[in-house]
């Protein structure tokens, strides 16, 4: 994720955790246009607040959702990856 924008991992995480975008701002306590507003790029700089909000709805360190770390691979993955049951 280092090459994406914010925007772009904001709306990646959101749309596999299967959020919609209301859904995911309710869950964080944030206005759902200024979510929206953040994945169209239109606002910018959320405060650390806001994105510690959302990377807990997306089960993410705020590290892994900016883009700073790679996020840790899900059981999920681990087990499509390697047959695991």
């Amino acid at each position: 994720m280092a090459n994406c924008d914010l925007k772009d991992n904001l709306r990646l995480y959101r749309l596999r955790t299967g959020l919609s975008v209301t859904q995911a701002a309710t869950e964080a306590g944030i206005n759902r246009s200024y979510l929206y507003d953040l994945e169209a790029g239109r606002s910018k700089n959320p405060s650390i607040t806001v994105l510690r909000a959302l990377s807990g709805v997306y089960g993410l360190t705020v590290a892994e959702m900016i883009g700073d770390e790679e996020p840790a691979p899900s059981w999920e993955s681990y087990n499509l990856r390697f047959g695991a049951e």
